[in-house]
């Protein structure tokens, strides 16, 4: 049997559900890991993410890494929150095919 390891900072409901039917066990990483280096989080406003990506431009060129989180990952008509899937695209376009992944 193959050992597969999911890792999420918030209880996802099919991920509950297979908890709690048997299918997975829970673990609880306590501890962060003795290597793991400073990171900064920043909230940017939609206004403001052109002058964002000068700025990751010039991280990238740096070989600094940069995770931007979505809160969605496809689209939706009921609120004007971009997707995973949009602000793929953004980037993509903006830093290119080689630099932007989706995990």
């Amino acid at each position: 049997s193959a050992d597969i390891l999911f890792i999420t900072a918030t209880p996802i409901p099919r991920t509950l559900e297979q908890i709690l039917y048997g299918n997975m066990d829970r673990i609880t990483l306590k501890d962060k890991p003795a290597c793991r280096l400073p990171v900064k989080t920043s909230i940017v406003k939609v206004g403001m993410i052109d002058d964002l990506c000068k700025r990751l431009k010039n991280m990238i060129s740096r070989e600094h890494k940069i995770y931007w989180i979505c809160p969605y990952i496809e689209g939706s008509e009921d609120n004007d929150v971009a997707s995973v899937e949009e602000r793929f695209e953004f980037l993509k376009n903006m830093f290119g095919n080689n630099i932007v992944g989706v995990s």
